[in-house]
């Protein structure tokens, strides 16, 4: 008598459990070989990060008990390398600077503001550790006294992103929201991001600060009044660097800014004593409605790049030029060269040229657009402080109607080209490119109607 057939659903959960045993028996055994394995075979799952919290919305103590910097400090205790800070809604003051020594922290805010204390007059975290990230905080700072930094920073891989910076009217000091500080020279301070964060600063504060840093990129953020119908903002500097290598500086927005009683310096300042340079790209920004002396000043920048941004509106008395490009005085090696500046757009400046070259050499100036303005636009400064200047395929439209200022003026320095240029709409009498100085220029194929 045959055996009856086996039911096929039996069949089935039979296979599914012998391949089960033997996927088990080849984890462990594949385990003593496999990567990260201990000696008996057993698999170690990777460490997780701790999520630590300072306040529960209602309160800024949350978690941690204490007073000021306190939960922070208790906070920043408790993360390993690697762990995550959540900040919760509340104000919290800071009457110490906090430091950050842990490497690849993050801390996130979530309504959450962070004040310096004015009765101590200090900075809010001193970031000695790499990688760290800061997003969703507000920084504030109601009435500096001394030169501090809300942020200092002397570590590498920092990542601020969508915060907010705020500043009260300094009490005769030039506090700053952001430093960046390498050791020295040859340990620099590298690798930086700062992206779509607001800054609204006072007369007096400089928005971002490095000093000896490399590689920093400065993108997608805005430089404004706090509000349009409060009292007017200025600063001192919205970006400061000085011997900083490597820096892309692009679709950034500076506005509104200038109270009318002190100009602001510059918008970007840029000073080399190094033989190496800064190599800057500073590309598709909006730069409008300022009271300042300068939009960029670069002092001894070696192989700069200035693309697609647009400069309007800069109206003050105080205006020096909108591009000033100079040599420093720090070092005879540290002169100004290479700067490329293209596709930019001018429009709507009061006394000053648009550009000034005083000094380097081998600058290139094409394809950019001028117009709407009473001022020259291009212009070489003292005898030999500018040098191999190609200045081809402008366009220059309605200038100098108030004036009767040339468009281009040569006024010094040897070596210079000017060729391909539109003037149109010109100011009678006026003429479209002056050489004042007997200079070794050619000036060959503009067209003026």
């Amino acid at each position: 008598m045959k055996s009856p057939m086996p039911s096929p659903i039996l069949s089935y959960r039979r296979l599914a459990a012998s391949a089960l045993c033997w996927l088990l028996l080849q984890t462990l055994v594949g385990a003593q070989v496999g990567p990260g394995a201990r000696a008996k075979g057993v698999l170690t799952p990777p460490p997780r990060s701790p999520l630590v919290t300072i306040g529960d919305g209602v309160t800024s103590r949350g978690m941690f008990e204490g007073s000021d910097q306190m939960p922070f400090l208790a906070a920043l205790a408790a993360l390993p390398q690697g762990g995550s800070l959540l900040v919760g809604q509340g104000d919290y003051v800071f009457s110490a600077p906090v430091p950050i020594t842990a490497d690849d922290v993050s801390i996130r805010g979530s309504g959450a503001t962070l004040h310096a204390s004015p009765d101590v007059d200090v900075g809010i975290f001193d970031v000695q550790a790499s990688g760290l990230s800061l997003s969703g905080l507000r920084f504030a700072d109601a009435a500096p006294s001394s030169d501090h930094a809300l942020l200092s920073v002397s570590g590498h891989e920092l990542r601020i992103q969508d915060c907010a910076f705020t500043g009260g009217d300094p009490q005769g000091a030039a506090p700053k929201f952001l430093e960046l500080v390498g050791v020295d020279p040859s340990r620099k301070q590298e690798s930086t991001w700062i992206t779509r964060n607001l800054f609204h600063p006072r007369s007096g504060w400089t928005c971002v600060e490095a000093r000896d840093s490399f590689g920093l990129h400065i993108t997608s953020n805005s430089f404004l009044p706090e509000t349009q119908l409060g009292p007017p903002s200025s600063m001192r500097y919205g970006l400061f660097f000085h011997d900083v290598e490597f820096v892309e500086v692009r679709g950034n927005f500076f506005t509104s800014l200038g109270d009318g009683t002190v100009p602001i310096e510059a918008v970007v300042y840029v000073e080399n004593d190094e033989v190496e340079g800064h190599h800057l790209i500073f590309a598709d920004n909006e730069i409008h409605t300022l009271d300042t002396r300068r939009a960029l000043h670069l002092r001894g920048a070696h192989y700069n790049v200035i693309s697609g941004n647009s400069f309007g509106r800069m109206l003050g008395e105080d205006l020096i030029a909108i591009i000033d490009i100079e040599d420093s005085d720090s070092s005879t090696l540290a002169d100004s060269r290479g700067t490329t500046i293209e596709g930019n757009e001018f429009h709507n400046w009061g006394l000053g040229p648009a550009i000034r070259f005083n000094g380097g050499g081998e600058h290139l100036v094409t394809s950019n657009h001028f117009t709407m303005a009473a001022w020259t636009c291009i212009q070489s400064g003292d005898i030999d402080k500018s040098s191999g200047l190609c200045i081809a395929s402008n366009q220059l439209s309605g200038l100098g109607a108030a004036t009767g200022m040339p468009a281009i003026l040569l006024n010094g320095g040897r070596d210079h080209v000017v060729h391909g240029n539109t003037v149109r709409n010109f100011v009678q009498g006026a003429v479209s490119v002056l050489v004042a100085d007997p200079l070794d220029a050619v000036v060959m194929d503009n067209f003026e109607f």
